[in-house]
């Protein structure tokens, strides 16, 4: 009988235990989790220790701060005086809020590829094809401003953004 008991009570321990080392989370250095109750926001957590209530709350994201890049493919394009050029672009950008990240875009990335597809579109139909083989600087410069504009309601930021290659179509 007793010996049942301590089996009992080992069993008891042993559930807590390992429930308690399932709600520790900690959030690396450079992270932010959405945390989510009954499937609505309940809070953000900060890098460190933190609990997670069983069955209660579960992370909806698991969302790195750190500056990323997005490479994106070449994409043709026509300059005022109708001249096809196609560009390779890179933008380097970080996420600076994570709730906006999480809960207003669903894929931010092809969003971001097709804003900066549709500026920069906007930016060469306005150059003289002469002007876009040598002013990098001025166009990396228009479509940061262009992008920041719209992916600050995202919840992101566009540090840089860099033209690879300009290559005229012929």
């Amino acid at each position: 009988m007793i010996c049942v008991v301590y089996i009992v009570v080992i069993a008891v321990i042993l559930a807590v235990v390992f429930v308690i080392v399932r709600c520790t989370v900690v959030v690396p250095k450079a992270h932010k989790f959405i945390v989510e109750r009954m499937g609505k926001f309940r809070c953000e957590w900060d890098e460190g220790l933190h609990i997670l209530i069983p069955f209660i709350d579960k992370i909806a994201e698991r969302v790195s701060m750190e500056e990323k890049t997005a490479d994106f493919s070449r994409q043709l394009f026509v300059t005022q005086d109708e001249i096809p050029v196609e560009i390779d672009t890179v933008i380097f950008y970080k996420v600076t809020d994570a709730k906006k990240y999480t809960y207003n875009i669903k894929r931010p990335l092809a969003a971001l590829e097709s804003l900066s597809s549709v500026a920069l579109h906007d930016i060469i139909a306005n150059m003289r094809c002469s002007y876009v083989f040598v002013a990098h600087d001025d166009i990396n410069r228009k479509l940061t401003s262009a992008l920041n504009q719209s992916v600050e309601q995202w919840g992101m930021q566009v540090n840089l953004v860099e033209l690879k290659d300009i290559v005229q179509v012929s």
